[in-house]
């Protein structure tokens, strides 16, 4: 694609359209203050008017900004941007980059109706009350279909870069930098980038997961073999960052909970997976005699290891009868509120995979301790757990 060259000052823009608007560029000081998404030392990513997301590359080492000067990211990252566009993969629409020696812009369209798939998978189906998953998760797998088909191999494939409309359920990618396209995909490469189906774990079954894999393009048999390797993996990396979490949860992080002060109680709400409380903080006044939850007295020691593995149990991704509000007592016991959860009837077959997938994460689950709600296994008690901490 020929791009329309535009000097603005000391800045030479390369646009796909001559008539593009950069009517913002003069104030992007102002709006990159107001309107940051998210920031670090050597990148900023702004909204402008509900109508573009630009993205700020400022390299800091001398080594990157003399790379920089020749291969500026925002061009790297909008030229394989074009050559997914080309292959026929969903991308979000790039509009052109911009460059002033060593300093760079990157602009692509807003899309005010979306959102990510991590955050759309787990407030739509894992916490929300949609149940036929099949149009959503056939999305996905196409994507990453076409993906490994056409060559392409993506360093940092996660669910919060592809973004998906919330009215039809398209799904474009985002953040493409680093995406390159390679002659031949490597078994690793591939795996690399199946290992996305884990981040869907807490709404799905083993079997189901098992199932997606295949969709992707491996065999049944090896599909079973690469979710139980991505499994493993998968432990490994949150029992490696269990520590830092730990302290983090003890610290009550804001990624983790919210603190409220009730005279002189405090009450920490825990965050669920999309980093928001479970319990909503309008119904704690009251809370005793709230029928949605039930109370569990605890000396201070206890209800802090049963807080502990609720979360080591979120980490993991095992489904579990989660404390909802920790009542922290000035004075007394403390109290530990917990969700309440139907007890079903269910398949041999469930409670084999989720004793396999707490086997997988290091935890002696008994089949006794095993109950099912909605078609899916949970732990009942996780005392259990709290007594290995």
């Amino acid at each position: 694609m020929k791009l329309q060259k535009r000097k603005i000052g000391n800045w030479t823009w390369h646009l796909t359209d001559n008539d593009q608007d950069l009517a913002w560029f003069e104030n992007r000081d102002v709006l990159m203050s107001r309107n940051t998404v998210k920031s670090n030392a050597v990148r900023t990513v702004f909204t402008v008017n509900n109508r573009y997301y630009v993205k700020y590359d400022s390299p800091e080492k001398i080594t990157k900004q003399l790379r920089s000067l020749f291969l500026p990211k925002v061009k790297l990252e909008f030229d394989i941007a074009m050559k997914l566009e080309e292959s026929g993969i969903p991308v979000v629409k790039y509009l052109g980059w911009g460059k002033k020696g060593s300093l760079g812009f990157l602009l692509t369209k807003s899309y005010p109706h979306s959102t990510c798939v991590r955050d759309y998978w787990f407030q739509n189906y894992v916490y929300g009350t949609r149940k036929d998953k099949t149009a959503f998760l056939k999305k996905l797998t196409n994507l990453i279909f076409l993906l490994i088909e056409n060559g392409f191999y993506h360093p940092d494939f996660h669910l919060g870069n592809i973004l998906i409309d919330t009215a039809t359920c398209e799904m474009a990618l985002v953040d493409v930098y680093g995406v390159k396209k390679l002659k031949v995909l490597s078994e690793g490469k591939i795996y690399k980038m199946v290992q996305i189906v884990a981040a869907l774990r807490d709404g799905l079954t083993d079997s189901e997961c098992r199932y997606l894999i295949e969709q992707i393009g491996y065999s049944a048999e090896s599909s079973s073999t690469a979710w139980n390797l991505i499994l493993h993996d998968e432990a490994l990396r949150a029992n490696k960052l269990w520590n830092k979490r730990r302290r983090q949860v003890l610290d009550n992080h804001e990624k983790y909970s919210t603190v409220v002060n009730d005279g002189e109680d405090t009450l920490v709400l825990k965050h669920d997976q999309t980093r928001n409380p479970i319990f909503d903080p309008e119904k704690l006044n009251g809370i005793e005699q709230n029928s949605e939850i039930i109370g569990v007295m605890y000396d201070r020691s206890a209800a802090t290891k049963v807080w502990l593995a609720s979360f080591l149990l979120q980490f993991h991704s095992i489904s579990h009868v989660r404390p909802l509000v920790w009542q922290q007592s000035a004075k007394g016991s403390d109290t530990l509120y917990f969700e309440l959860r139907n007890k079903e009837q269910g398949d041999e077959a469930l409670f084999n995979e989720f004793l396999s997938r707490c086997s997988c994460a290091g935890l002696e689950i008994k089949r006794s301790d095993i109950c099912i709600c909605d078609g899916k296994p949970y732990i009942s008690d996780i005392t259990v757990v709290a007594e290995t901490l």
